[in-house]
């Protein structure tokens, strides 16, 4: 046989029928609810941690890199940056549009 130790086992002779269920219920009841008062703090981070991993994995196509990476800073003001100068130039085109209009007018009325 294996020499291991089994003292935390109960040994039961070969054609005994050993007991099924939980043995020693009481005690584990008590281990139980003495811990759950710790348990569940920690469960409410787990949720609260789960829940936002979740809503990253939704918002993934904003960035590729997490926050703390050396690259997410310079990702996101490059794609601001592309951003505010796509709004300067429609507003660049609309100004000169109302600006041809009006050197138009003036160019027609003596």
């Amino acid at each position: 046989m294996d020499d291991t130790d089994l003292s935390g086992f109960n040994r039961y002779p070969p054609a005994s029928n050993p007991p099924k269920g939980l043995i020693k219920s009481n005690k584990l009841k008590e281990n139980f609810l003495k811990e759950s008062a710790a348990m569940l703090p920690k469960l409410q981070d787990f949720n609260q941690m789960f829940r936002e991993h979740a809503n990253n994995i939704l918002d993934m196509n904003e960035s590729i890199f997490p926050p703390g990476h050396p690259l997410f800073n310079r990702e996101k003001s490059i794609s601001l940056l592309k951003e505010e100068n796509d709004k300067l130039t429609k507003e660049n085109l609309d100004l000169k549009k109302r600006l041809g209009g009006k050197t138009s007018k003036k160019e027609t009325t003596p």
